[in-house]
């Protein structure tokens, strides 16, 4: 079995190379230029080829070697793109393949309670509010409806679409991180707007 991983982050692509190897794999020249081959736990022998590349750069060009795609996996990605630009990816994968793209944010973010706010210190719902404006004037796409509609035009057809909500509670380990994320987009567009964003 053989998998292309491509990533435009160069230490991403190091940080996966050293967990397979880690993990037992070995170099290859089989795995095309510099990749890695390993078996899994049922035996099945993969070839494994990682790549620091902008995909979307690649879907102009032919598959490497002539062969496409089976499977299209892009986890936490379809809505970093206009819609579009993601379907161009279509044409690179054979017929009858498979796209599977779970966690496509689609700008819905909700604080349980949540704090109304008071004089200088924005409400929760102002918070989010701006936390989405700032992804948005990042480039992110917020709105699943609009992929679908652009993979269906592309002649893409749905096997199946439904929502994952992600609640973290406060005592989950990952609860900080999240906050600290959503900060940091929203926090200096509150500052410039008057708010207290450090409340």
């Amino acid at each position: 079995m053989d998998y292309h991983a491509v990533d435009s982050d160069e230490q991403l692509v190091l940080g996966a190379r050293e967990q397979l190897l880690r993990a037992g794999f070995t170099s290859s020249t089989a795995a095309g230029g510099g990749g890695l081959s390993g078996s899994g736990e049922l035996g099945t022998h993969f070839n494994v080829t990682l790549q620091t590349a902008d995909v979307l750069a690649m879907a102009s060009g032919s598959p490497a070697g002539g062969a496409a795609y089976d499977l299209l996996v892009a986890s936490g990605f379809a809505d970093l793109f206009p819609p579009q630009r993601l379907a161009v990816l279509l044409p690179r994968l054979a017929p009858g393949a498979i796209a599977y793209m779970p966690i496509t944010f689609d700008g819905v973010t909700r604080f349980e309670p949540a704090s109304a706010g008071a004089g200088s210190v924005p409400s929760d719902d102002q918070a989010a509010t701006t936390y989405h404006e700032h992804l948005e004037a990042q480039g992110q796409h917020l709105k699943p409806v609009e992929l679908m509609a652009a993979l269906d035009a592309s002649g893409a057809t749905k096997l199946a679409c439904g929502s994952s909500p992600w609640r973290l509670p406060a005592g989950s380990r990952l609860h900080p991180y999240l906050v600290d994320f959503v900060a940091s987009g929203a926090a200096p567009a509150l500052w410039a707007a008057g708010w207290d964003a450090a409340a």
